[in-house]
């Protein structure tokens, strides 16, 4: 008879191309990290092999750019009816939001992405995705503070480290110079671009069937007070 444990070890080592599961999320992980130190967040429609062309951009912001520029915009619509069916209440904003972008108007596009991101967030945590409390995002507590929300650690590590949306860098797009009106060249495709997908991928972590468990739904409210 053969023992489970075989089959369970042949099948790690299939799913995870010889790599075994604490590498191959490893590997995962530090792409993500690396993506949204720069302001690019994965998102569930994602292939798989974007997180392999993220690590080989290695240093290269230009080249991360191109790359993520180009996964983002081919999700567009994908990400837009995602966000507007997991979140009705803020579907004519997401509406609103895409079509702007789409018509290249970026300066208006932006804040309403950045706003219904942080929303979005805000509703189910009580915690900013932009304010920084010890040099992290404030959200980053509310993710340590739970262990029910490990199963998704991996991607909820594109919260855990203050992005440049959140902690200004020279060059990157900053909600809070954006919206108190401090930083005036922010309307490109490549800010919009990184706007949605930071939408999407919170959008993605806060659906009911998202990266946060449903054992998580019961202690949400208890975030806010």
């Amino acid at each position: 008879m053969t023992d489970p444990r075989d089959i369970f070890a042949k099948a790690e080592w299939i799913l995870t191309g010889g790599q075994g599961w604490d590498s191959f999320y490893g590997a995962h992980e530090r792409a993500i990290r690396h993506a949204s130190a720069h302001n690019w967040f994965i998102q569930p429609e994602s292939e798989v092999r974007l997180f392999e062309e993220i690590d080989d951009c290695r240093s290269n912001v230009a080249e991360l750019d191109i790359l993520m520029s180009e996964s983002t915009r081919a999700l567009l619509a994908d990400i837009e009816h995602r966000t507007a069916h997991d979140f009705p209440p803020r579907a004519h904003i997401v509406s609103e939001a895409f079509e702007l972008h789409r018509a290249g108007r970026y300066l208006a596009s932006i804040p309403l992405m950045l706003a219904t991101a942080e929303g979005i967030g805000w509703d189910d945590t009580g915690k900013s995705l932009f304010n920084v409390h010890r040099n992290r995002p404030e959200i980053a507590g509310w993710i340590d503070k739970n262990p029910e929300r490990y199963h998704g650690i991996t991607f909820l590590s594109a919260l855990m480290e203050s992005h440049p949306m959140a902690k200004p860098r020279p060059g990157f797009l900053n909600r809070h110079q954006v919206l108190h009106g401090r930083q005036l060249d922010y309307g490109s495709e490549l800010f919009s671009l990184q706007a949605i997908s930071l939408l999407g991928f919170v959008g993605w972590a806060f659906s009911d069937d998202g990266l946060i468990s449903v054992q998580d739904v019961a202690t949400r409210s208890k975030a806010k007070q």
